[in-house]
């Protein structure tokens, strides 16, 4: 710590994002706590009572199953080089836990409903992580403590995103209709804010309309994502889909995936 330069502003005048805070959350957990690692804290206390079986915190855990292969673009030779074979420690270390958690879209989904629907923490907890500040972008109405209030399709929603070397990730929950949306990305070399906000908003209106007839199974597998999302350095493009009811066991899983040909602008 005593290399942490001097206040941007004096406390209480402005606000800044930094993730900073995240590992400053990490700290005092094992202080609090006095265990000498995060993971087991986080493990016992939220990720198994939700049943995020999914969700690692690595460097500190044992990952069990596949880790995504992440793709970086070389600017100068026009070349997409898979980086999944790079040590991860150095950059998961300093991460640590502002960013070093790996999970599924799955485990997400379930990880944003518990938590906006007030299962993690207490009512106290969550309005201080409502209390916001105002945000100078149209579509973005402030932001709280880890969580943005903001306006997708003229309906309120809760929603933060991320990216470290070769992965991005958003989250979005609209309280409205009970909806979460979890975007995760294994590549960061283009726009990719624009991208999530297209899959976000796509799979929301696919959500409305599933929940039009929430009982009807065969229109629940007739759904799919139908925009398109043209990126010059890519041949192709594949989206995976997955609508989860929890509310209707039956209709659980819904997979599309569309493949879309590089097309050459006029």
């Amino acid at each position: 710590m005593r290399w942490v330069l001097a206040p941007n502003f004096p406390k209480g005048t402005n606000w800044s994002y930094c993730n900073t805070g995240y590992l400053l959350a990490g700290m005092i957990i094992k202080s609090v706590t006095g265990s000498e690692k995060v993971a087991p804290v986080l493990r016992q206390r939220i990720l198994d009572p939700l049943n995020l079986n999914s969700t690692f915190l690595d460097i500190e855990e044992n990952l069990i199953g596949e880790l995504a292969h992440g793709w970086i673009h070389n600017s100068e030779t026009g070349e997409w080089l898979d980086v999944s074979g790079l040590p991860r420690t150095a950059l998961y270390s300093c991460m640590y836990t502002a960013g070093a958690m790996l999970s599924t879209t799955e485990n997400m989904v379930r990880w944003v409903r518990s938590l906006y629907r007030g299962e993690v923490f207490s009512q106290e907890s969550l309005n201080e992580m409502f209390s916001i500040v105002e945000f100078s972008n149209p579509t973005i109405l402030g932001y709280g403590l880890g969580t943005m209030k903001r306006v997708w399709l003229g309906e309120q929603a809760w929603s933060h995103g991320g990216d470290t070397f070769s992965f991005g990730s958003q989250a979005a929950y609209f309280p409205g209709r009970d909806v979460s949306i979890i975007v995760l990305v294994n590549q960061r070399n283009y726009p990719y804010q624009d991208f999530y906000n297209m899959i976000t908003e796509q799979l929301f209106k696919q959500v409305a309309n599933y929940y039009l007839y929430p009982h009807d199974i065969t229109h629940l597998y007739n759904l799919k994502v139908t925009s398109t999302f043209i990126r010059p350095l890519a041949d192709t493009l594949k989206i995976t889909a997955m609508l989860n009811n929890p509310d209707n066991p039956s209709a659980l899983k819904c997979r599309r995936r569309l493949r879309q040909r590089r097309r050459k602008k006029s």
